[in-house]
């Protein structure tokens, strides 16, 4: 038999017991708190100046972005373009680093499913680009260059996620060949539609009609807007693909309630669609309107 006097003090094996306890408390604790430290450190936001996305239109990739890619680097508006990809399912990878405060960030957006004609759907890939951009750089607003039916898309994103306090504001907005009131051979042909002086169209697409909430929309005071549009000069009053009455009738979504709101036209064939994104005129434009 055990000696009493060689048996354990209860009241002592509690307190040990106890102290060990707390130790091992007190370890975990310090190992979470310096794992939460460590993951923050490696997660913060490069702190970056106002980013501009360009997005292509239908059938488009970033080759519809080089042109003007080669254009703001050959201004020195920025030496590093990165490419926002996004998959047919919405997932977004950054391709290429900013540069700790990049004074003119310039991100290429790339939708793998380029032909997809759910606004809605383009509308929650544009939001997941911003989200992506917030989880490795740090900015409080953004401007965007639209062409085709990516102008659609975007203005889907501000009917649906402009008021949301998460994400950044829009700054400033450059649209070009805008589809916001139909498509030559879809749903518009040339001569249909008529503005009347305030730029509200006789006819309207039910897109065009879930667009009118924009005329409120509570982001726009604050914006500034450049639409560029084309005319190749045929009589048919538009590029070929979307008629002048269809890209200019955002004029009666937004202006009234914009910072500013600018149009402009081009002529001949360096006015057709797709010819859009391939034209000096318009990048000198574009350049200016943004960064001069």
């Amino acid at each position: 038999m055990m000696d009493k006097q060689n048996q354990p003090n209860p009241k002592t094996t509690a307190i040990l017991i106890m102290a060990a306890i707390i130790l091992g408390v007190l370890g975990i604790a310090k190992y979470i708190l310096d794992s939460n430290h460590q993951s923050s450190h490696d997660t913060t936001n490069k702190s970056i100046g106002t980013p501009t996305f360009f997005m292509h239109g239908y059938g488009g990739s970033i080759n519809s972005e080089a042109f003007f890619k080669k254009e703001v680097q050959k201004e020195g508006i920025t030496k590093h373009p990165i490419i926002a990809d996004v998959t047919s399912n919405g997932h977004v990878t950054l391709k290429g680093e900013l540069p700790k405060n990049e004074k003119h960030p310039v991100v290429l957006i790339n939708l793998r499913d380029n032909k997809n004609g759910d606004m809605k759907q383009n509308a929650l890939w544009i939001k997941n680009v911003m989200e992506a951009m917030q989880q490795k750089y740090q900015f409080d607003q953004f401007n965007i260059v639209t062409h085709s039916m990516s102008n659609l898309s975007f203005a889907y994103y501000m009917l649906q996620y402009s008021n949301n306090p998460d994400l950044p504001s829009l700054h400033k907005q450059v649209n070009i060949a805008g589809t916001f009131n139909g498509i030559i051979g879809i749903n518009d042909e040339p001569g249909k539609v008529e503005l009347n002086a305030e730029g509200k169209p006789n006819r309207m697409t039910d897109e065009y009609v879930d667009l009118l909430s924009l005329r409120k929309n509570k982001a726009y005071p604050k914006v500034e807007v450049l639409n560029i549009y084309g005319d190749v000069g045929d009589g048919t009053n538009s590029d070929e693909r979307v008629t002048n009455a269809s890209s200019k009738s955002l004029r009666y979504l937004l202006e009234g309630n914009t910072k500013s709101y600018r149009e402009m036209i081009i002529k001949g064939k360096k006015g057709q669609h797709s010819q859009l994104h391939e034209n000096p005129k318009v990048a000198h434009q574009l350049i200016n309107f943004l960064w001069k």
